[in-house]
């Protein structure tokens, strides 16, 4: 098992400690210009891409079963960045981005759960993140503009449910 930071499991931590950090920022602070949370969310998402893709690549080398990591890294990278790069512009489809963002990682997860049924907690998590995300996602983008301020607070509730169980999840220390 590594020690050092960059270990699978501390890059999970911190997945989960930025994910709470954000979580807390949306709950505590809802009426935030949804710029700065635009952009908070962007980096989330890009630093989240970033490390799934390393994940990926890891297990690609390992023999180990990689594609899902692989997408959703991807799909978080492209996200964010579009995100980045015109903040004020996408203002306007900010909560059509997270939704479909919700949805494909949530697609991803079930297809993931399906496709190979890891055993105990990982598949359980799978399941029921994946069926959460898709959920969430297929109910922002049918509704995205009625209740800004209260899908803020539901993006926050949910991310903050992600980070702890990122961190207390123990059947990903060895991904």
């Amino acid at each position: 098992m590594e020690n050092d930071f960059f270990s699978h499991r501390n890059m999970y931590k911190l997945h989960g400690l930025l994910a709470i950090l954000f979580g807390l920022v949306a709950v505590i602070f809802p009426g935030i210009t949804i710029v700065a949370l635009a952009v908070f969310f962007a980096i989330f998402i890009l630093l989240g891409g970033v490390f799934l893709v390393a994940v990926a690549r890891k297990r690609r080398k390992k023999g180990e079963y990689w594609q899902p990591f692989l997408i959703e890294g991807i799909l978080g990278i492209l996200i964010g960045l579009i995100i980045l790069a015109r903040p004020n512009a996408t203002t306007a489809f900010f909560m059509v981005l997270v939704g479909l963002w919700a949805l494909l990682s949530g697609l991803v997860l079930l297809w993931s759960y399906f496709r190979k049924r890891p055993a105990g907690s990982a598949g359980n998590y799978n399941l029921v993140v994946g069926l959460i995300y898709a959920v969430f996602g297929l109910l922002i983008i049918t509704n995205p503009f009625t209740s800004t301020r209260l899908v803020i607070i539901i993006i926050g509730v949910f991310t903050i449910i992600y980070g702890i169980l990122a961190i207390t999840d123990t059947s990903r220390n060895h991904a």
